[in-house]
């Protein structure tokens, strides 16, 4: 901690913005520490914390702009480098999708807050088709207001934020231990929770061709997101739309009917999650179309 206050105090704004950017460029950093220490270094010398508050705002800005540039250009595909690094992909998409759903724009402003979603949204928003300037006007505030609450609260309490890291130096080996044990159970569990969606069965497109070609076909349901629906057109053949969230609609679902889950996500999280969720409500002939509609898509030559 020590060193990073030096390099705060040689460096100031400009570490600031480097600490802030690669973070937003998907780097595994705790920011929001830095900005509170950023600002009660601030706070000890005196000032209001303007310069940090701006680097942190131009950082996060200019990191979200590239992804945002990425998942215009790149759509689903970007989506899917980023969640092969997370353990919990079903969660970082759709979660990132059902926000700008309900909130729309202002789901950029509340991601900025909830890691996981904050590197997600930037490209749902370039992928939907948002314009320049509404990202730019609504990123910006959302960065901003990070950066603000995270520099200012450093400022406003620097003399707390003081007592508390010279409790966590004296207690450095133990606080340290219970972090990581913390983080290491986080990890575990959802690890074992993507593992689990490895062993519900999978149906490839050639065997799906061949089982709605059949004398009792199954029963096709799209797991996408309605804006995932809206903003790509193509289905499968005869598909019927299921909210995964909606109880209701799984639990009307025919009896005895076989069931073929898809989306359009990475890991095909989506589908295999409302194929955990049909099971768990009595529907066990339930498989998942693997690859998706894209793999459907590529195996169709359209």
């Amino acid at each position: 901690m020590e060193d990073l206050s030096q390099l705060l105090r040689e460096w100031g704004p400009l570490a600031v913005f480097c600490v802030v950017l690669i973070e937003q460029l998907g780097a595994p950093l705790p920011t929001l520490p830095l900005l509170l220490l950023a600002g009660a270094l601030a706070g000890n010398a005196g000032r209001l914390g303007g310069h940090e508050i701006l680097a942190a705002t131009a950082g996060s800005l200019v990191g979200a702009w590239v992804w945002f540039l990425l998942g215009r250009r790149y759509g689903g595909r970007v989506l899917g480098l980023l969640c092969k690094v997370s353990l919990s992909p079903d969660a970082c998409v759709r979660q990132t999708e059902l926000a700008f759903e309900k909130r729309g724009p202002l789901a950029l402003v509340i991601a900025r807050f909830v890691p996981g979603l904050a590197l997600l949204a930037p490209p749902v928003a370039g992928g939907v088709g948002m314009s320049n300037g509404a990202f730019a006007a609504w990123q910006g505030l959302a960065a901003m207001l990070y950066a603000v609450a995270g520099i200012g609260g450093g400022v406003l309490f620097y003399e707390q934020f003081n007592v508390a890291l010279d409790w966590f130096s004296r207690h450095l080996g133990w606080s340290a231990g219970i972090v990581l044990a913390v983080v290491a159970l986080m990890v575990a569990l959802r690890y074992a929770k993507r593992v689990s969606g490895r062993k519900i069965r999978r149906m490839t497109p050639q065997q799906l061709a061949h089982a709605l070609a059949s004398k009792d076909p199954p029963l096709v349901l799209d797991a996408r997101s309605m804006l995932s629906r809206k903003t790509d057109a193509r289905s499968l053949p005869g598909a019927m739309a299921v909210d995964l969230d909606d109880s209701s609609a799984i639990d009307a679902l025919p009896a005895g009917r076989r069931f073929i889950t898809y989306c359009a996500c990475p890991n095909d999280a989506s589908a295999v999650e409302l194929a955990r969720r049909m099971q768990r409500a009595g529907r066990r002939k339930v498989s998942v179309l693997q690859g998706g509609l894209d793999g459907w898509t590529a195996w169709k030559g359209d």
